[in-house]
């Protein structure tokens, strides 16, 4: 069985705080259909200093597990963190997240079909005009997500985009994109900013063991059988 894209929540245009504002909470909903599925939340913190700031997430009341994070070309002005929950209900189901410290918030959601899990994150992060993060040794068949937090605009992506919101640069997380590949090798998640700090964080989404027809028992098995039961 092969992953697939499911869908993208709230929309493409990502979802959290707007202009200057700063919150503590960020919600929205997000509908899932289809079977093995799995969910994977990003979400860029924008806040200075941010590095005792922490943030949790759950999905339809679940907690979401936390893949990683990574700051800003490795500073305290903002971050980028990836969640995941294999299994997630069908339907609309809320997504909220929940800081420790009011921050600028930008996020988004994307769910997979045909998937089991997610691999090991990658991270990577630097000061440059083309934030990316390489995932190695992914199989055909499975896909890649990420999430990348910058204090510019992220313009596009070297990856399918799942959803862009350009928040602020008021910080170095301020500004957030998520964006998916299929796997096989080496993939790497790219985006194109203007020279900024940025971080960028990346999973491998594992496809579901194929489901196995029922074996069908030969004409001398069949006669075996009835023999036992007489």
């Amino acid at each position: 069985m092969a992953v697939a894209f499911d869908a993208v929540g709230p929309s493409s245009a990502g979802g959290g705080t707007t202009g200057a504002t700063t919150a503590t909470t960020a919600s929205w909903s997000h509908t899932c259909s289809g079977v093995n599925l799995v969910v994977v939340v990003g979400v860029a913190i924008g806040a200075n200093p941010s590095g005792s700031v922490t943030t949790t997430a759950t999905f339809g009341g679940v907690s979401m597990t936390s893949l990683g994070l990574v700051a800003a070309n490795n500073q305290t002005a903002g971050y980028v963190q990836l969640f995941s929950l294999v299994g997630p209900a069908t339907g609309a189901s809320t997504v909220a997240l929940t800081v420790s410290t009011a921050s600028t918030i930008t996020a988004g959601s994307v769910s997979f079909t045909g998937a089991s899990g997610v691999g090991t994150a990658v991270t990577a992060f630097g000061s440059s005009t083309a934030p990316s993060v390489t995932v190695t040794g992914t199989t055909s068949g499975n896909m890649v997500v990420d999430a990348v937090c910058t204090g510019t605009a992220v313009s596009s992506s070297t990856q399918t985009p799942r959803w862009l919101k350009n928040t602020n640069g008021a910080t170095a997380g301020g500004c957030g994109a998520s964006a998916t590949a299929a796997g096989g090798g080496s993939v790497a998640m790219g985006y194109a900013i203007t020279n900024d700090w940025w971080g960028a964080i990346a999973v491998e989404v594992l496809a579901a063991a194929a489901a196995t027809a029922p074996r069908r028992l030969s004409v001398q098995s069949q006669a075996v059988l009835r023999a036992s039961f007489r």
